[in-house]
């Protein structure tokens, strides 16, 4: 019975193909089935490397860090919107198919101040004595709080043009205002200067609006050269 019901089945799949050498039509259910599969196999090369990815979920607005195809942290995402810069009104034409890739090499714009904390062990007594074998416990390090100040706006800047903006919601500052003048006069220099190029850095922007809390931990949490894929964006 099973066989006869696949070959049912196929009887009816192959009456319902289109006759021999006519292409089949582009519906846009069809576009829409390639796109989901194009994404899958894109998450499922991801999901089997070595290194640490952010899926971005534009339906249910997540951004996730993930390992081996398993989360490790969820940030909401309060705010979305896809865009490309402008150079005198201008829009530059975005990579085919950017959407449909991962990319690699993010690295934070401002970079964090400091990335490792070294435990120095002390010096051995010059005499030797007992109290050089129990020595003192080394000072806790800083925590991640303490050691890293977050800046309001900052991003992750991708391999291949694509860059993630992330803005504090609820105006988490943790920085002097000087500190943060300059470092929006940073991101705008940058700006500039990917204008100016004859082949210019960035191509596509994905600006985000998130809570204090989530933009922080990401800032200070984000493993380097972290990879990106984007679901859930409506084709076209």
């Amino acid at each position: 019975m099973r066989i006869l019901a696949g070959g049912s089945c196929l009887l009816t799949l192959l009456a319902a193909a289109p006759a021999s050498g006519a292409a089949p039509s582009a519906t846009p259910e069809r576009r829409a089935l390639e796109r989901e599969l194009a994404l899958l196999r894109t998450e499922l090369a991801l999901g089997q490397g070595p290194d640490f990815y952010l899926r971005l979920d534009a339906r249910t607005m997540r951004l996730t860090l993930m390992l081996k195809g398993v989360p490790l942290q969820v940030h909401a995402v309060d705010g979305f919107e896809t865009g490309r810069p402008r150079v005198a009104f201008w829009r530059r034409p975005s990579p085919p198919g950017w959407d449909l890739r991962a990319h690699g090499g993010g690295q934070l714009e401002p970079p964090r101040e400091r990335d490792r904390v070294e435990i120095v062990a002390p010096a051995p007594s010059p005499n030797g004595d007992a109290a050089a074998l129990e020595p003192s416990p080394p000072a806790l390090p800083p925590t991640a709080e303490e050691a890293y100040s977050v800046p309001s706006r900052y991003r992750i800047v991708f391999a291949g043009g694509v860059s993630v903006e992330v803005t504090a919601t609820d105006g988490g500052r943790n920085r002097g205002l000087a500190r943060r003048a300059f470092d929006g006069l940073a991101l705008r220099l940058r700006d500039l200067q990917s204008a100016l190029r004859p082949s210019p850095s960035g191509l596509v922007r994905i600006r985000l609006r998130m809570s204090a809390g989530d933009a922080a931990l990401l800032y200070r949490s984000l493993p380097p050269a972290v990879h990106l894929v984007v679901v859930g964006l409506a084709s076209g």
